[in-house]
């Protein structure tokens, strides 16, 4: 899901890439530079004719900024996703170490009958 957060962060990445300050840009924006900050937090929402400007602004079309919006955020979810799984099978190990070889031999036994009868 795409949000106020994501639309800042990604805004703050470019703005620094482009190598402008956030005095600078927000002074290209006709914002005060807080506002701009709040904005690149997340804490305060862009307008679409903002977020325009900016495009103009670094060179960029509103399309290509939504496009690496979208990018970013199905990244960012992918490596969320990574994370949990990881934390699962971390907690599996942990789960598996303390077990007896008996039990490591019937678990092992019990996957492998489950997985041939698929």
């Amino acid at each position: 899901m795409i949000d106020e957060v994501h639309v800042g962060q990604l805004m703050r990445e470019i703005r620094k890439n482009k190598g402008f300050t956030s005095t600078k840009m927000a002074e290209k924006l006709h914002i005060s530079q807080p506002k701009l900050s709040r904005i690149e937090t997340g804490n305060q929402p862009v307008s679409i004719s903002l977020l325009s400007r900016f495009c103009i602004i670094c060179q960029m079309s509103l399309v290509d900024f939504f496009r690496l919006l979208e990018e970013r955020t199905n990244f960012h979810q992918l490596i969320h996703e990574s994370r949990a799984t990881y934390q699962e099978i971390s907690t599996m190990d942990r789960i598996f170490a303390n077990l007896t070889k008996e039990e490591k031999e019937a678990i092992h036994y019990l996957i492998y009958t489950f997985k041939s009868e698929r």
